[in-house]
């Protein structure tokens, strides 16, 4: 369950820290819009969001048009991540709730769990370390 990254992207040409709207397609195929603020080169940068057409949702820190900073993406399927991003991946410390209750805290690195720097909760009835 990988966060989506930006293949291609379209806008109109924005001063630095405007807000504007941008259509874009994921590697995967998930075309997606941003809304929010955007760096001199049209890049989102700062505090945004993007909206999937497939129901995913990210709203958090962007830098370079990336997912970059802190942020907080819902799965289509309900699932949820909070926590730190690196080039539209997953990097560093967050938290993933899955939609069955299951809970992963930890390190994620390359955009996976580090199961040796984090914890599973399934459905809070018991816990692997």
């Amino acid at each position: 369950m990988s966060a989506p990254v930006i293949k291609t992207t379209t806008s109109t040409t924005a001063d630095d820290g405007d807000v504007v709207t941008i259509r874009g397609t994921s590697v995967v195929g998930n075309p997606f819009t941003y809304i929010g603020p955007v760096d001199e080169t049209s890049k989102a940068c700062g505090k945004g969001r993007r909206n999937y057409d497939n129901g995913g949702v990210y709203e958090g820190d962007f830098e370079n048009g990336d997912m970059n900073g802190h942020g907080t993406y819902t799965y289509a399927d309900r699932a949820v991540y909070v926590g730190e991003w690196v080039a539209d991946q997953r990097e560093g410390h967050g938290t993933m709730t899955c939609a069955d209750g299951h809970v992963y805290v930890g390190e994620w690195v390359a955009d996976q769990r580090d199961y040796d720097m984090g914890r599973w909760t399934c459905c809070s009835c018991w816990t692997v370390a």
